[in-house]
Parts: structure tokens; C-alpha cells; sequence
């Protein structure tokens, strides 16, 4: 007989859209603005291909199915496969991946949100968080989200030590933390919604909150962000204060700037132009597409080592094709390989090759 409650309960807090309004993953935004709830009610999610691939490859984690993906992709996913295994530790009674979990308060219903991992032991759990965009996520001691499926864990399976992980192989980053105090997550999450329910207040805040928020266009607070950036001309940026103040408003507008460009360019490319803006091509670079071919026809010309100099090789496409090597080898020879071993195998054997360009810098915020 299937177990029906859990279906009923979410059906009650799921509007039409299929998303929760204070899912976990938005807790965090409704903190800090606390009114971009009612602003973003009712309105369209906005798909991006970041959010497209992360879906993708979080699917493809959970199928380990490895077809179709770029290098990086399936960089990605190794990553976050072989960060998995190293996870699992005596003692482990089962894991689960694409958990939903309910997060109630007694018997009522506060929001709902998938886990991608959830690692469960007698008297403990580990929930486990993949992101892959290339700007950090708030540190898990301090994430909402995180906060909020530690919950869920606690009530779904009784237990009160859950740790949470937010894993960004992107960005070689590794956060965690341990929460032992359901009644202090409860606490924290049922201000966040109440102060986002208050219909007496609207409460707007621009921020970091705004990177995400589907209502930033037509928002009051988000659009003073503008004419803060449009004064700071009149203002003296060799002043420390002044230049990390418009620097941060800076930061708030640049998604949207983006957003706007990529709407252009839809449109440009839908209509043909939009007020004299048009696509212009250019040829693309140059390419080999036959270097063997290319070596062999200018061998009475060029000696090999003046071609190894010219060319430049790709060492993860390198490290790809002694994968797939070792791997038929071992195969043909009956020895049991994993592709992960075969990866490690093949980059210890050329470590003494291979050197590090000069390391690039970014800005970052601690």
C-alpha cells in the first residue's frame, strides 16, 4: 500500500508553479529581504543555462551516466562521485540521493526542498549540497538552506547531529558544519517566513538577495541601486569607504546587466535588430583539424620537435585518452580497473611533464 500523507501535506503548501514560496533554497533571500516574496509571487521562473546544466548534472550524478558531456562536465561529475565515496564510512545504513524533505512545525507544514545526498548512520546524518557556479555559496555554518534540510533529516529520522556539506567543484570548495539544535533551526526559519508573510509591511533590502530574485526590475530598493551607481561619479573613489560602498551596489546590478544583454540578444536574434543593435560575425579562430595529417605533409619541412613546440596539447585531452587506454587494458588483461583509479594512474605517470601556467587572480569576498 503506498503511503499517501507525505503527497497530501506538500500538496497543501505547493502553489501552481511547482515551487515552494519559502523553499529552502530561497530562505536565505527572504531573510534579507524579507518583502521579495510577495514581490516574486506569481511570477514565471526564468530558466538559464547555468540553471539548466546544473539540473543536467545533477541528474547525471545520480545515473553516473557520463554520455554526451563535455570535458569539464564529466570533470564535474567525477568530482563530485569520487567526493562521495570518500564520504561513506563504516557504520552507514543507507544513502540516498534526491531526498525530498518536509520541514514541519509540530504537525504544520512550514516548506519543503530536495537534498541532493543524504547519508544516514544510526545516530547521525551527513546531507550533502553540489553547486556548480563559479561564485561561492554562503559557507554552510551559516547557510539557511543547509540549516533547513539538517532539519528535515532531524524530524524525518528521528535523530538531532546532521552535517552538512556544500560541495563546489568548480571552485575547489569545501564547506561544512554540524548542527545539533532542531529547535533553534525551527526557530530561525519560522521568523524568516512570518517576516516574509507580513502583509501589514513591505520590507525590501537590495543586495546580494537581488542576484536571484525574479521581481529585481520592477523593485523599488534594487532600482536605487542604480542612481547610487549614477552618483558615484560626483563622489572621490580614492576614499577607501566610498569605493568598497559602490564596489558592493556594483555587484547587486551586474546579474541583471547580464539579463539584459541576454534579452537583447534573444530579441536580435528573433527579430533582427532592436533600435540599430544587430548581430555582427566574424570568422572563428583558425583551427587543425588533422595535426597527424598536418605532421606527415610537412615532415621533409618541419622536424618534430619544432612541431611539438608550435602545437599546443590539451592535458586533460591527454589524460582522456590514457584513461580509455588503461581501461581496454586492463580489461583485455582481466585486472579490475575503475575509471577513477585509471585518471590517477594516467596523471602520475606524466606529473613530471606537466607544469602549471602562472596563477590568475579574482576578487573574491572572505
Amino acid at each position: 500500500m503506498t503511503d499517501t500523507t507525505e503527497t497530501v501535506i506538500e500538496a497543501e503548501i505547493v502553489p501552481e508553479t511547482g515551487h515552494h514560496q519559502y523553499s529552502p533554497s530561497r530562505l536565505q533571500q527572504l531573510k534579507e529581504c524579507p518583502g521579495s516574496a510577495r514581490m516574486q509571487d506569481g511570477l514565471p521562473e526564468v530558466k538559464t543555462p547555468e540553471a539548466d546544466e546544473g539540473t543536467m548534472l545533477h541528474e547525471r550524478i545520480v545515473t553516473r551516466d557520463l554520455s554526451g558531456l563535455t570535458t569539464e562536465q564529466e570533470s564535474l561529475v567525477c568530482k563530485c562521485l569520487e567526493f562521495l565515496e570518500s564520504k561513506k564510512e563504516a557504520g552507514m545504513k543507507e544513502i540516498m540521493q534526491e531526498v525530498r524533505l518536509t520541514i514541519r512545525d509540530g504537525e504544520k507544514p512550514l516548506t519543503f526542498g530536495t537534498a541532493d545526498v543524504v547519508l544516514l548512520f544510526e545516530d547521525h546524518a551527513v546531507v550533502i549540497d553540489w553547486k556548480f557556479g563559479r561564485t561561492p555559496v554562503t559557507d554552510a555554518n551559516r547557510n539557511l538552506q543547509l540549516a533547513a534540510y539538517a532539519l528535515g533529516v532531524m524530524q524525518r529520522f528521528n535523530i538531532r547531529s546532521v552535517e552538512v556539506i556544500v560541495f563546489q567543484p568548480r571552485i575547489h570548495s569545501v564547506t561544512s558544519y554540524t548542527f545539533t539544535k532542531p529547535e533553534a533551526i525551527l526557530h530561525n526559519i519560522s521568523r524568516v517566513i512570518e517576516a516574509a508573510k507580513n502583509t501589514d509591511y513591505l520590507v525590501l533590502h537590495a543586495g546580494d538577495c537581488c542576484r536571484y530574485c525574479l521581481a529585481k526590475s520592477t523593485c523599488p530598493a534594487f532600482r536605487a541601486q542604480f542612481s547610487a551607481l549614477d552618483a558615484a561619479q560626483q563622489r572621490d573613489l580614492s576614499d577607501p569607504a566610498t569605493l568598497l560602498e559602490y564596489w558592493e551596489k556594483s555587484k547587486v546590478v551586474e546579474r541583471f546587466l547580464k539579463e539584459i544583454k541576454e534579452a537583447v540578444e534573444r530579441y536580435v536574434e528573433e527579430n533582427g535588430s532592436l533600435g540599430g543593435w544587430k548581430f555582427k560575425e566574424k570568422p572563428g579562430n583558425r583551427e587543425i583539424k588533422d595535426t597527424a595529417g598536418l605532421i606527415q605533409r610537412l615532415s621533409y619541412l618541419i622536424t618534430p620537435v619544432e612541431f611539438s613546440s608550435a602545437l599546443k596539447v590539451s592535458v586533460t585531452g591527454i589524460i582522456d585518452i590514457m584513461v580509455e587506454k588503461f581501461l581496454v587494458l586492463a580489461k583485455a588483461e582481466g585486472i579490475k580497473l575503475t575509471k577513477t583509479d585509471a585518471k590517477k594512474r594516467a596523471e602520475t605517470e606524466i606529473a613530471d611533464l606537466i607544469s602549471r601556467a602562472k596563477p590568475t587572480r579574482s576578487l573574491v569576498k572572505e
